[in-house]
């Protein structure tokens, strides 16, 4: 499984406010705007505003760790049909980890708004552990991938302060899955800039807020003699749970084949449920390669908290180069982000 958060937003403008910026002020207002790009950006430039340089390209790393939940999944053994063990299973651990390596392609069209691209490749680690119907940890899964999108960045500047809002769509696809996992992504920041001792340097500061959600379901196959363990008391001890559900002793796994609508379901899961067994027992008895059980499965995921904090900074060494790093933080879900940003202009004709 795979669940990855995509980030990108742009340099803004910035407007020159109190007497030590007035002098850097006055020059805006009387240097000629010689770009194409952003339209009406001589009219915002005069009236005291620094804008970027129209065109961007980022080089970035984002690594993030978060909490997951997992609705709707279904199981499907073979060519049965899927049968939904949302209500059977509790998990005790759903978590990833991801490292998000971007380049991204932008470019102003307005003063206020900013057009960008996303490519990307990854490596992400997730950790599954279930402590209902029976406590069974899943090996750590390992995938890595690729990805893209795109998003929008709006800013406005009142007095001292900036504000923004970025919006972005992404997806990223890997092996283990069968469709590409989609995402929506949607931050607010308000800061602010210090310029200095000259225009050409400056320092961002901001906070703000983000939202993350996936969308569409999505599912895989997996061999489940993966999760049998070496150990041998744990071989002993996942052979007497296994036991205990066919007998009906497990009491979960007895409420839930209790409920008429759940009948149909469990006559698909018992027969499985004696494979699986066998396959452990073969591991007990010394079968190092027991035969594979394959399982199809499908599920609909989202972060376990939507919305976190972040709070971050950019250096402008100059109008071409800035160094930006924002730090996310707030219930489970953390992340930290460092890129490089190098702008060029696309000059009017003469």
């Amino acid at each position: 499984m795979l669940f990855i958060s995509n980030y990108g937003w742009a340099q803004f403008a910035s407007k020159l406010t109190g007497e030590k910026n007035e002098e850097l002020k006055d020059s805006l207002e009387v240097t000629e705007f010689g770009y194409v790009l952003p339209f009406f950006g001589k009219e915002v430039q005069k009236k005291g505003y620094d804008l970027p340089k129209p065109l961007g390209m980022m080089l970035g790393v984002y690594i993030a760790e978060q909490d997951l939940k997992i609705e709707n999944l279904s199981v499907g053994f073979g060519d049965n049909e899927l049968v939904d063990i949302s209500d059977l299973v509790i998990f005790s651990d759903l978590s990833n980890n991801v490292n998000v390596y971007t380049f991204r392609p932008d470019v102003w069209i307005f003063p206020f708004m900013n057009v960008y691209g996303i490519l990307n490749k990854f490596n992400s680690t997730t950790y599954i552990a279930l402590s209902e119907p029976v406590a069974l940890a899943i090996p750590d899964v390992r995938n890595d991938g690729y990805g893209g999108g795109f998003g929008t960045t709006l800013a406005y500047g009142y007095g001292p302060l900036w504000f923004s809002g970025n919006f972005n769509f992404a997806w990223s696809k890997t092996p283990a899955l069968l469709k590409p996992t989609q995402s929506f992504s949607t931050s607010l920041r308000v800061g602010s800039t210090v310029y200095l001792g000259q225009r050409r340097h400056g320092l961002n500061f901001w906070v703000g807020a983000n939202y993350l959600d996936y969308f569409g379901s999505n599912g895989g196959t997996y061999d489940m003699t993966q999760l049998i363990p070496d150990d041998g008391e744990l071989l002993e001890d996942l052979r007497g749970a296994l036991q205990e559900m066919l007998d009906g002793v497990n009491e979960r796994y007895e409420d839930f084949c209790s409920s008429p609508g759940n009948v149909p379901k469990c006559s698909i899961l018992d027969p499985v449920l004696e494979e699986f067994k066998e396959r452990v027992e073969d591991k007990i008895n010394g079968v190092e390669f027991p035969e594979e059980l394959p399982i199809n499965y499908t599920f609909n995921s989202s972060p376990a908290h939507r919305w976190n904090m972040v709070a971050g900074a950019q250096y402008e060494f100059n109008k071409r180069w800035q160094f930006r790093a924002e730090w996310g933080f707030l219930g489970s879900r953390k992340s930290f982000l460092m890129n490089l940003n190098y702008r060029l202009g696309l000059k009017k004709k003469s």
